[in-house]
């Protein structure tokens, strides 16, 4: 984990492990590790390929979502195969309700106003109240940490679809970084994205596929293009 703009992982069995400069090229570049490599953890007959994996993200920039007094949606997820937003705004409105309504957030930050050097600052998503949509959430957890004077955050994901929605996750867990560390003045650290199963289901691998082609063939296209301003 040397170089956070290359993305250089170090991988295990079936562990996968990385550090980036943003959202997208840590997505993309686990993506691409996961299908490429064929990880399998477990045979699942719905389950193509599946990995333990650890994300270090410096979220200096917001991608996707914000917060402006509830959760909101940024950006057009459709171009990574969300059809009108549908799952962005799905998880918008969980997150908003089990993070922000419950608040679970403000007591957090409650506790990191009275002692910044706190361990206690989790927001506990397995304890009530149970989601509306009666669906078992895949964040476990939040943990909010200030360390050497930044604000660190780690997300803990019991599962992650890796085809699109492991993209959102980290962007709206992102959104939540950013806004703790508004709330506490506190300039931002690293985010810390662990899941113990991201994989891709047998259904979604064609789809998965062409993003990555599409992915990588704009990436290079961008780069093109700023070498030729030089």
């Amino acid at each position: 984990m040397k170089n956070k703009k290359s993305g250089i992982k170090l991988k295990t069995d079936k562990l996968i492990m990385g550090q980036f400069s943003n959202t997208i090229t840590a997505y993309v570049t686990l993506l691409k590790s996961l299908m490429h490599d064929h990880y399998q953890i477990k045979n699942d007959p719905k389950i193509k390929y599946e990995a333990r994996t650890v994300s270090i993200i410096n979220p200096s920039k917001l991608t996707g979502f914000e917060y402006q007094k509830k959760l909101i949606v940024t950006e057009d997820y459709d171009t990574w195969g969300d059809h009108n937003n549908s799952k962005a705004m799905e998880e918008c409105a969980y997150y908003q309700e089990t993070i922000f309504d419950s608040r679970k957030f403000e007591k957090a930050m409650k506790l990191l106003k009275k002692n910044h050097y706190s361990k206690k600052a989790i927001i506990d998503l397995n304890k009530n109240p149970t989601p509306s949509n009666g669906k078992v959430p895949c964040l476990t957890y939040l943990s909010f940490r200030v360390i050497n004077g930044k604000l660190n955050m780690s997300a803990h994901m019991r599962a992650n679809n890796a085809y699109l929605v492991t993209r959102i996750n980290m962007d709206v867990n992102q959104a939540i970084h950013h806004e703790a560390s508004r709330i506490l003045s506190i300039p931002l650290g690293d985010y810390y994205h662990f899941v113990d199963s991201m994989h891709i289901y047998n259904q979604d691998i064609f789809a998965a596929r062409n993003l990555l082609t599409k992915m990588t063939f704009s990436r290079r296209k961008n780069r093109s293009f700023k070498n030729a301003k030089r």
